[in-house]
């Protein structure tokens, strides 16, 4: 996985937890291999859900995790605090880095 991503991911999963406690997060997807990637397109095109074809998944480069939606709504202001989003229309729960913070990076903004 990127290590910005990690970094990024694991420091607001972090803030999140710690401001509601007993809260877990579940990873359903981060880093895909060419083989993961093709399976993983043809269960979501057989599902009828968005899908990125072998060589333009963000996935398959390390630089994106797929969580469940309603995690991903409740972590909004803690991923964009790190400079991530949800930037994939009509799939609310991956997420990768998108605009960078206020300080222009990704990672802990110091607001």
């Amino acid at each position: 996985m990127d290590e910005r991503l990690q970094t990024a991911f694991l420091g607001a999963v972090t803030e999140y937890v710690r401001d509601n406690p007993g809260k877990k997060i579940k990873i359903e997807s981060a880093f895909r291999t060419p083989e993961d990637q093709i399976r993983a397109a043809r269960e979501a095109a057989a599902a009828g859900r968005p899908y990125a074809v072998h060589g333009s998944s963000k996935h398959e480069k390390g630089a994106a995790i797929d969580i469940p939606a309603a995690d991903a709504a409740a972590m909004r202001k803690y991923l964009e605090r790190w400079g991530l989003g949800t930037p994939v229309p009509n799939d609310p729960g991956h997420i990768e880095p998108v605009l960078p913070n206020s300080q222009g990076k990704i990672g802990r903004a110091h607001v």
